[in-house]
């Protein structure tokens, strides 16, 4: 007999905690576009730095010969460097055109939507047969999406989101289902992200970079709807 298709279904809402407070981190691409800046800046100032020292140092070879080894020495750097960066640069485009393609099959009629944020993680869903799911959260500036390995794919509307959480997922006997808590104490780290709607509980976990993937989901609903919600009846 064939294994029955996976499925996704999400678990019943009871109550809706007080949202986590905001994240004020700069977001992932926010914080390399601060780090490309000061790299620049750090490269411009070093030039005129050398360019004041030649011009300090005057005409006589000797200083002339000291301008020009550190000049050689700062273009290697620079070059290096640049070098470097450019290889960074082309390596996170090939990974950002991948996750792109992957989310446009997944999800083609949310394709136009810029992609904030693609991590592998799993999800949890509320099936005794299939409690855990293998894919890919993907954070657009409307929508919050899973994207399964199997073919099993759900879309969240960011609008609807009235509170994000902080879990853990504590393993039970028999490969059963997880047991997911809300995070008992502050000094516990977290390892599940709870989202509710108002009629709704997705949970996720097992991410290959938990703090990133918060970070771009708690600013993403932000942006559309401020947390907490005004007449959300939290607990």
């Amino acid at each position: 007999m064939a294994a029955a298709p996976p499925t996704y279904t999400a678990f019943p809402v009871t109550r809706i905690p007080t949202p986590i407070p905001e994240i004020t981190d700069l977001t992932p691409a926010a914080q390399a576009e601060r780090l490309a800046k000061q790299k620049a800046d750090q490269l411009a100032l070093k030039e005129a730095e050398l360019k004041r020292a030649s011009e300090e140092k005057g005409p006589g070879l000797l200083g002339k010969l000291s301008s020009v080894a550190e000049k050689v020495a700062h273009t290697a750097h620079k070059e290096a460097l640049q070098a470097v960066t450019r290889v960074q640069k082309q390596a996170l485009q090939l990974v950002d055109e991948f996750a792109s393609k992957r989310f446009g099959g997944a999800f083609p009629h949310l394709a136009s939507e810029p992609l904030l944020g693609d991590y592998a993680c799993r999800t949890y869903s509320n099936n005794v047969l299939q409690h855990t799911l293998s894919g890919y959260m993907d954070i657009t500036t409307q929508h919050l999406c899973f994207v399964g390995d199997r073919g099993v794919n759900f879309e969240v509307a960011l609008a609807d989101i009235v509170s994000i959480q902080l879990g853990v997922s504590l393993p039970t006997e028999n490969q059963g289902a997880p047991l997911i808590l809300q995070l008992p104490a502050p000094q516990v780290i977290p390892t599940v992200i709870q989202v509710y709607t108002r009629t709704s509980l997705h949970q996720f976990g097992h991410f290959n970079n938990f703090r990133d993937a918060l970070n771009v989901l708690d600013h993403a609903v932000r942006a559309v709807n401020p947390l907490p919600v005004a007449g959300v009846e939290y607990s």
